[in-house]
This record gives structure tokens, C-alpha cells and sequence, in this order.
């Protein structure tokens, strides 16, 4: 007696949106009795190929549903016979050796230590392929790889670090030297390793001449008095002398001022009198302090010459010349050249 296959299935109910693709359904066993290939859809006179079983209860079709929605509903699915698909699979079987890729390998010729490749559409080509080469290709994993390679374990540790700081851990760089290989620029590089920056000039040495010590020495602007100032370790050793806080004017008159403000004075005077008031050639700022004379006049043996002043301040002072003979005759005398020297501030 023969035995007649069921052609169409329809166990159970299905779901089906309008221009959907993906069918639910309801108390199916899909799996075991559909096959992609078939049909959905012959209850509603439409022949949808099912591109996938995805389980008992759902198929994917190959296009979107052309009938309205149904919900729970009696659907048919026609099965396609097995000869129609293997009539099929054969089909597309040919298609996929005509593209010349089969050809290609069957017409190589053979060769140990030789592994076959395309050079393009429908060609091949065998390239060497050594017992190293077999083993890289035969390594279950990276690791395995590596060692057909011949990288040491450590190497290979390296290979494996996440990231850079793990890397240069596995180097034995220390945390810090990691720090300052991390600085982004010079100036961030200097404030790790605690130096300074370029001065742009060459300091003084300090500290290495002959009967010198390793003091700290340090020189610095005064600005509330204009003047610099030095320092040795906690000594104050006060203001500095510069040309910038003094003045001079060699010749006649002479004008000299220290740098603490002490001012020296030296010119000459000749007048036709034995009593009078002079002037400074240049005042002093606040007082003077006292003025000195050296008389060049021609005198002999047996004659004096004395000469005294009174009356200083600090922009003029009397003089007074006198005659004093041998036998002690005092009388003023007129004329006498004097150098001056005054000190003042």
C-alpha cells in the first residue's frame, strides 16, 4: 500500500502582520516539519517563500506579507517535494563552481611546502609556505603563535600589557620615571624633577674661590630706597656702592658724592681782601659738615700765614686771612691763594 506525504501544512494558528516578514505561530511544530523553501501563505492564495526557521513557532519570510494582518488564524504552508529541492540546491550548486574558482584550483600543480591562493577572480597561484609557517597557522591561540615565532615570555608579557603604563612596569621603569615620561611639556617635566627654568644668563659662582665658604650670598633690589643691598646666609651686610648712587667731577672745582650721600668738595679761591663770605661751588644738599684750607702763597722764613672761616652752612662760609710776622705782628693780608676742602651731605 503506498504511503501518501502531506504536501500542505497547517497545524495549530498563525500571526502575521500586514508587510511583515516575521510569522508567529500558535501550537506549531516548525522545526521539524518546515524546511526553508517552502511556501506560507497558499490559505490566502499568495506563495511567500520562507527564508528561515527560526523555531516551532517562528518562520521569517524572504518578502513582506502581501494579505492583511491576521491574528491566531488558520494559515497553510505548502511544502515543496524533495526533488523540487534538490533540483534546487543543484541548481545553485553549479552556479557556485561556474564562477571559475574550482577550475582554478584543479589546475594548479601540486607541491610540498606550497599553499594555494587567488590572485584574482577565478585564478590562484601557490606561494612557499615553510614548517614555521604551518605551525603560526596551526597555533590554537596568540601565545601559541607567539612561541612558533620564538618570542621569550617576557616579550610576550609585553606584548600582552593593556597599556602603556602596565609596559613600562613590565620594563621596570620606576613610578616616577612613568611620571615624567607622562609630562606633557617641558615646563611640567622641570616641576616634576624640581629644577628651574632657564635663566637666560650665566649666575656668579659662588662659594669656590680661595678662602671662600659654601655661604649662601644673595643680592637683591631695594626699591623703598633705590639701592641693591646684600645678604650672607642671615646676615645683613647693608647697601651696595654703585656708580648709579654717586657722582664725580675731576677737575677744578672737585665734586665728588659717595654713595651714602657724603658729598667732598675742593676748589680755589684768590681774592683782594683779607675778610669775606665764599660759596660752594655746588650747595650741599642738607649741611656741611666742615671746611679745611691749604694756602699756596709765597711766604719766607720769618712769616706766617694762618687762615680760619666761621659762619658755615650749607651754601656758603666766611674766611679770614692774616699776616703774622716774626716778632708777632698779626695783620690781615689780602690776596692769598687757598684750596678749599669741604665735606658735607
Amino acid at each position: 500500500m503506498a504511503v501518501t506525504l502531506p504536501s500542505v501544512y497547517q497545524d495549530g494558528t498563525a500571526t502575521v502582520a500586514a508587510n511583515g516578514i516575521v510569522v508567529t505561530g500558535q501550537s506549531t511544530l516548525w522545526s521539524n516539519a518546515v524546511l526553508p523553501g517552502d511556501f506560507f501563505g497558499v490559505h490566502k492564495g499568495y506563495a511567500i517563500r520562507v527564508l528561515s526557521v527560526d523555531s516551532n513557532t517562528q518562520l521569517t519570510l524572504a518578502n513582506p506579507w502581501p494579505g492583511g494582518a491576521q491574528t491566531a488564524a488558520h494559515y497553510e504552508i505548502m511544502l515543496c517535494p524533495d526533488a523540487s529541492r534538490m533540483q534546487e540546491t543543484s541548481r545553485q550548486l553549479l552556479q557556485q563552481l561556474g564562477n571559475g574558482n574550482i577550475a582554478a584550483l584543479s589546475g594548479l600543480v601540486g607541491a610540498a611546502d606550497a599553499l594555494p591562493y587567488f590572485t584574482g577572480s577565478g585564478t590562484m597561484a601557490l606561494t612557499g609556505l615553510t614548517a614555521t609557517g604551518r605551525d603560526i597557522i596551526d597555533s590554537a591561540n596568540v601565545s601559541a603563535a607567539q612561541t612558533a615565532l620564538g618570542v621569550s615570555d617576557y616579550i610576550k608579557g609585553l606584548l600582552n600589557d593593556a597599556d602603556a603604563s602596565t609596559a613600562l612596569s613590565t620594563l621596570g621603569v620606576s613610578a616616577f620615571i612613568k611620571t615624567l615620561l607622562d609630562d606633557t611639556d617641558a615646563a611640567t617635566a622641570r616641576g616634576t624633577l624640581g629644577a628651574q627654568a632657564a635663566l637666560g644668563y650665566t649666575p656668579v659662582q659662588q662659594g669656590t674661590g680661595v678662602g671662600q665658604g659654601a655661604n649662601a650670598i644673595k643680592i637683591g633690589y631695594d626699591s623703598a630706597n633705590a639701592r641693591l643691598k646684600a645678604t650672607v646666609d642671615t646676615t645683613d651686610l647693608g647697601a651696595i656702592w654703585t656708580d648709579s648712587k654717586g657722582t664725580a667731577t675731576l677737575g677744578s672745582p672737585l665734586f665728588v658724592k659717595l654713595p651714602n650721600g657724603l658729598i667732598l668738595q675742593a676748589f680755589a679761591l684768590a681774592q683782594a681782601s683779607s675778610d669775606y663770605s665764599a660759596a660752594f661751588p655746588t650747595a650741599f644738599p642738607t649741611a656741611c659738615l666742615g671746611v679745611w684750607f691749604n694756602q699756596t702763597f709765597g711766604i719766607t722764613t720769618s712769616q706766617f700765614i694762618g687762615i680760619s672761616t666761621s659762619n658755615i652752612t650749607k651754601t656758603v662760609f666766611d674766611i679770614r686771612t692774616r699776616n703774622i710776622s716774626n716778632g708777632g705782628t698779626v695783620a690781615g693780608v689780602v690776596s692769598v691763594p687757598v684750596i678749599v676742602f669741604a665735606i658735607g651731605f
